[in-house]
């Protein structure tokens, strides 16, 4: 609410017939991580994005999250 921007979690499940739910990831995530990092929504994607260096290229998730904050009322959620 500070920087009028959320934490959001891109997850690709080991199982995408049981893709992880937001509840299950923010209880694991609070007992170990600080508050303020433990997401406010989650997104399931098949694949994250690389860099040519074959490291998660974080530009362009986050291009691609306000991409879709943009389509949905109240923004990601």
């Amino acid at each position: 609410p500070v920087m009028g921007e959320i934490g959001v979690a891109v997850v690709t499940p080991s199982d995408p017939a049981a893709p992880p739910v937001l509840a299950d990831l923010r209880a694991f995530l609070s007992e170990r991580v600080a508050a303020y990092k433990v997401p406010e929504a989650v997104r399931i994607v098949p694949e994250l994005p690389l860099t040519p260096m074959a490291k998660v290229d974080r530009r362009a998730l986050a291009e691609h999250e306000a991409d879709e904050a943009t389509r949905w009322p109240g923004g990601a959620g």
